[in-house]
């Protein structure tokens, strides 16, 4: 028989896969095997639920888990992770990322906050607190801008008036954000965040294109070509 010891503890327990069942392996030691592959499965997605929650926590990122993750009954015990379940890890950790991206985007497009209808529940607050803590250069930068976050939050000072209220509609959200800071001299402390915020780009084609640029510069008959060939 090929596989190894867990291939025999299939063939033990009578899991039907890979292998056939032992006809002659008694029942108690079936189901003995069997509760301790169950077992098994069971600690490694504690540990790696544990291990996720150390990371998030170490990042200083607050994310609320609406669900837990299901627990199989009948698989493996391998020391290489289950690809459903590392498929699964990986969906929910890109699923809470862009969760946090569209919060922080909510917030600091004026377009939106500029509306009647605008939520700033405490998700959106969160997000929003999270990516100044990650993009503040310094801690007085920080606690300036997170200041600054309730006067744009209650549209008062610069962020009352008629001017910026209609700036809101007329320009991207980047250019807004650049207009109150030469409004304010240069000193709004949220500028440098909400515009390294609003200018990243959520399309795929430039980087593309630079991928592309790349493999035909590098190709396997031109990384041969001698320097005086090369130069013709």
């Amino acid at each position: 028989m090929f596989g190894g010891i867990y291939r025999l503890k299939q063939l033990l327990a009578g899991i039907a896969g890979n292998v056939s069942k032992c006809p002659s392996c008694p029942m108690e030691v079936r189901n003995e095997i069997k509760a301790y592959m169950k077992g098994k499965k069971v600690e490694k997605i504690l540990t790696t639920q544990q291990q996720q929650q150390l990371q998030d926590e170490i990042s200083g990122r607050q994310i609320r888990r609406d669900s837990t993750l299901p627990i199989p009954v009948d698989d493996d015990d391998d020391d290489d992770p289950d690809p459903e379940f590392t498929a699964a890890a990986r969906a929910s950790r890109r699923s809470y990322a862009e969760e946090d991206e569209r919060r922080r985007g909510y917030f600091f497009n004026p377009r939106i906050q500029y509306k009647d209808n605008v939520h700033n529940d405490g998700e959106v607050m969160r997000g929003t607190m999270n990516v100044i803590t990650r993009l503040a250069r310094t801690m007085n930068e920080r606690l300036d801008a997170m200041a600054e976050v309730e006067r744009y939050k209650m549209k008062v000072g610069i962020y009352g008036g008629y001017d910026m209220t209609y700036a809101a509609q007329r320009l991207t959200p980047a250019e807004w954000w650049i207009q109150v800071n030469y409004q304010q001299a240069g000193t709004n402390p949220l500028t440098y965040v909400a515009v390294r915020v609003l200018s990243q780009t959520t399309s795929s084609s430039p980087c593309e294109r630079n991928w592309s640029t790349f493999s035909l510069i590098h190709t396997k008959i031109r990384n041969r070509l001698g320097v005086d060939r090369l130069e013709k």
